[in-house]
């Protein structure tokens, strides 16, 4: 398991009494704010459309097999009977959305409008596939051809068909052309999007799959933390806001969208300034003065900037240590890293991906694995392809995803500068500059980033185009610059040192990137001449830090949120520390957590906390 040093974090910027406080126990003791590169806070007020054409669908959303039912019987309650064709129809399709169904044939009367209605009303169910409506159809209504009774109507409901099955082979189907109502200059829908304990990946799935559309269209600024109440922008490429609604109204509410725009641009990583964070400490070990103390010492010294340890993943081979053996081009130990499970893998998947690492039996794990492990499954159809042999290795570990592959190398990028930081701490402390340290100024960063708009990697700080300063001794002794402009770089092929013993200790660390031998191998992407690097500020001073204390009786008692906290208290049992403020993108609030408390931030650690009552 992970642990603060072996990450690179060993030092505090503060002195102050140490104590612990649970985090996390409820996912509502988190809470994440987005704010854009203008500094507006992603903040969900309202689900109203924005001005623009809409279609006049029906706006009434239907969530259920049974909604969708019983409007039925409602509209036609002659044929009630019906009812439950359409609803073994519909459970089906919801069992199983791939397969295809028998087409359900129901009797409908000749009022248009309700027939009208139905039609239509399939389009704003979101958790149905796609479905097709035909009035009388010739293949599958009976009562077509019935003298007996030539005025009955019906309507046929079934799944979507494909060209293919159509007869027209090669072309998929092409749903009719909504007029766009941001017209030719404004493409993208923008919005908040709201999610309670979900990972982003899990909620752009879940929007992709209810609205049958390509994940590719949906863009963020950022992830946010999964255990959390989480806010921040999304952009969408045509798409009606009226269906992200609909979204919302079966989701509701671990998945909510509302403040829509138009805008021309869509959103890229990094397209931040920031986040606020709301954080309770529940079981409080300590007293409000101490405590009080600690938070204050914080607001004013601040926290040593460290990467923290959810950078490095939570398996039993950390993320920087893949990137260190793709470096260096060990590419059967850097497979069976990224093939070997995490703490969090569901049990069946992490016997097969065991099995596999154990056996080298491609097929089986092929077999075996569940298809929601995509990186997993990558490499292995391609192994299964090319063969399970150690010329195919570098083939399959560049058939993952680029962003997948470039997060290892970042991992031990920022592992690098984690324990470069912390050498320099012990070679020079952490409250003053030295002759040679790199310095840029904080205020310069805010307007870089708006001018560039766009960053190349939401985990790489936001200091790339600037060309750092080298302090000499007359900065030092005029005090032109402070602790908080230190920067420190991430290693890579473009970037400068500081020219002072510690540009000398990232010579270690690079000398581990190649093979015993000193070369380095030809597999251009995973060369660390492909990554440039950039420039992290050493320490960052909260400013905007506030706290209250909450007494409560119970241990999963609700804590209000910062603004409701009253000051008058009824619970005597336990201290619950709250806290507000802001932090730039990619800076760390467990990482200022760890400073205000002085506890570690492993998650072995935090499950052992219990619950302190106040003596």
């Amino acid at each position: 398991m992970q642990s603060e040093k072996s990450a690179g974090i060993c030092h505090y910027k503060t002195s102050t009494h140490a104590f612990t406080g649970i985090l996390r126990r409820r996912f509502s003791d988190f809470r994440v704010t987005e704010l854009d590169l203008n500094g507006v806070a992603a903040v969900l007020t309202s689900q109203d459309l924005p001005e623009g054409q809409y279609h006049e669908d029906d706006n009434k959303t239907y969530n259920s097999v049974d909604a969708i039912v019983e409007e039925y019987k409602s509209m036609f309650p002659e044929y009630e009977s019906c009812g439950k064709d359409l609803q073994d129809f519909l459970e089906q399709l919801v069992e199983n959305p791939r397969k295809e169904c028998q087409p359900v044939v129901l009797k409908v009367t000749d009022d248009k409008d309700k027939r009208r209605k139905f039609h239509t009303m399939f389009r704003n169910c979101p958790f149905l596939p796609p479905i097709e409506t035909h009035a009388n159809h010739p293949k599958y209504d009976t009562t077509a051809n019935d003298d007996n009774n030539p005025d009955q109507h019906t309507i046929t409901v079934m799944r979507k068909r494909s060209n293919k099955a159509k007869g027209n082979p090669g072309k998929p189907i092409r749903r009719a052309r909504e007029p766009w109502p941001g017209g030719k200059q404004y493409k993208y829908v923008k919005c908040v999007m709201k999610k309670i304990n979900m990972d982003c990946a899990t909620a752009l799935n879940r929007i992709s799959r209810m609205l049958y559309i390509s994940p590719k269209v949906l863009s963020v600024a950022g992830s946010k933390d999964k255990r959390a109440i989480t806010s921040q922008w999304i952009t969408a490429y045509q798409v009606h806001p009226d269906r992200l609604v609909n979204v919302t109204k079966a989701l509701s509410p671990q998945l909510e969208f509302g403040n829509f725009e138009y805008c021309a641009q869509t959103l890229g990583l990094g397209d931040l300034s920031g986040n606020v964070f709301e954080i309770v400490l529940r079981g409080i070990s300590s007293t409000e003065n101490h405590v009080r103390k600690a938070v204050l010492c914080t607001k004013a010294n601040g926290f040593i900037n460290y990467f923290g340890l959810q950078r490095f993943g939570t398996g039993e081979s950390p993320t920087h240590h893949t990137g260190q053996l793709l470096l260096q081009g060990k590419w059967k130990e850097a497979l069976d890293c990224v093939m070997r499970p995490t703490s969090d893998t569901r049990s069946d998947a992490r016997e097969v991906l065991m099995s596999y690492i154990n056996t080298g039996n491609v097929d089986e794990a092929l077999k075996r694995l569940p298809r929601s492990f995509h990186v997993e499954r990558t490499v292995l159809e391609v192994l299964k392809k090319k063969g399970n042999t150690e010329e195919h290795y570098p083939e399959a570990l560049l058939a993952l995803p680029k962003a997948s592959r470039n997060l290892y190398i970042h991992a031990f990028q920022a592992y690098v500068w984690n324990s470069v930081l912390s050498e320099r701490i012990e070679l020079y402390g952490i409250d003053t500059l030295v002759e040679g340290d790199l310095v840029l100024p904080r205020d310069q960063i805010g307007e870089l980033k708006r001018k560039r708009k766009r960053e190349q990697d939401v985990a790489m700080p936001s200091v790339d185009g600037m060309e750092p300063i080298v302090v000499a001794q007359d900065d030092i002794d005029s005090g032109k610059y402070s602790i908080q402009d230190l920067v420190l770089p991430l290693p890579g092929s473009s970037v400068r040192y500081p020219q002072n013993l510690t540009g000398s200790l990232y010579e270690k660390y690079m000398a581990a990137v190649n093979d015993e031998s000193g070369k380095v191998h030809d597999v251009k992407q995973f060369q660390f001449s492909e990554f440039p690097g950039t420039y992290r500020h050493a320490v960052y001073i909260p400013g905007d830090l506030e706290h209250k204390f909450y007494k409560y009786d119970s241990i999963d008692e609700d804590i209000p949120e910062f603004d409701e906290i009253p000051e008058e208290q009824t619970g005597s049992k336990f201290l619950a520390l709250s806290m507000r403020f802001s932090l730039p993108s990619s800076t760390y609030a467990t990482m200022l957590v760890r400073e205000v408390t002085k506890m570690p931030t492993d998650v072995e650690f935090s499950k052992s906390l219990e619950h302190v009552s106040i003596e």
